[in-house]
């Protein structure tokens, strides 16, 4: 028989001001007793959301680009490259 740790992971932490890095929600609704369909399902929409926003950010970053080429002055030609 396993134990739950084993299925679950061991919490070790320190408690510091400031943001995680990390949601532990699923597991505790785990260790909390919920139906296993509910965590598998938020399991599911977390990995999604999380696609969703590399995309978006990607996206983003990817407009930023082309705004920022856009926005540079033409290049001014080189006087010794057209004469060759």
């Amino acid at each position: 028989m396993q134990k739950l740790s084993d299925l679950l992971g061991v919490f070790l932490y320190a408690v510091q001001p400031g943001a995680a890095d990390r949601a532990y929600g699923i597991q505790v609704a785990r260790l909390a007793g919920l139906p296993s369909w509910v965590a598998d399902r938020t399991g599911a929409l977390l990995a999604d959301a999380t696609r969703e926003t590399a995309t978006e950010r990607a996206v983003a970053k990817d407009r930023a680009m082309e705004q920022e080429c856009a926005a540079a002055p033409p290049p001014t030609p080189n006087p010794t490259s057209a004469e060759q």
